[in-house]
């Protein structure tokens, strides 16, 4: 029993380094445009929200927010210069940007 404990710590401490963001929710995958038709914000925390901005970075200026649920106007998926995924959406007419990983499928 004492060998169990420090082998499950050393288990989990292999395998949080590949966990996903705590207010990501695991969403069905990236799925193309064409073939699903409503998006929504997905976390894990239904009072949290995600910025939306107005460039695919994580440093570029924020448009407002979107809570959990929200159905977004979704127009492409693609991977911008900082390796992340990220969701171009239509925000009140202009291009915005939501990262992917906080968009799912209906």
């Amino acid at each position: 029993m004492r060998n169990l404990i420090p082998a499950l710590a050393v288990c989990l401490g292999t395998l949080l380094p590949y966990t996903k963001p705590a207010q990501a929710q695991v969403g069905p995958g990236y799925i193309p445009a064409p073939y699903a038709y409503t998006y929504y914000i997905c976390l894990n925390d239904p009072r949290s929200f995600v910025h939306v901005r107005s460039s695919p970075s994580r440093s570029a200026s924020s448009m407002g927010r979107l809570g959990f649920g929200t159905i977004v106007p979704f127009q492409r998926r693609f991977v911008a210069s900082d390796g992340m995924y990220w969701a171009q959406i239509n925000y009140f007419g202009m291009r915005a940007y939501v990262r992917d990983d906080y968009v799912c499928v209906y």
